[in-house]
């Protein structure tokens, strides 16, 4: 499973974008099945493709594109409009580090 995170903050005057590419085979077997655990209680590979209600001007988005097998989902939604059931998901992914 690979899961593609990015975070995009700012507005009018600009954008930045934070990424984390996360192969969660090369994780330890306890981070991996946490990250499983949270992508299906989020029921991940059900939500709609983009949640459009929300702040973006200035706002943080988010965009999660999870690659499992031969399936694939990409979700995106601002900071004050995240699904309650992902919250668990993104807070996690917010803080994992790379490498």
């Amino acid at each position: 499973m690979m899961i593609n995170f990015v975070q995009f903050r700012g507005g009018f005057v600009g954008e930045s974008r934070s990424e984390k590419q996360i192969h969660v085979k090369d994780l330890h077997i306890d981070v991996a099945k946490k990250i499983e655990n949270l992508i299906h209680e989020a029921d991940f590979f059900n939500l709609p493709e983009q949640k459009t209600a929300g702040v973006g001007c200035g706002g943080v988005r988010y965009e999660i594109t999870i690659n499992d097998d031969n399936k694939s989902h990409q979700y995106q939604c601002y900071g004050n409009s995240i699904p309650e059931k992902l919250v668990a998901l993104v807070d996690f992914l917010k803080g994992h580090k790379n490498g």
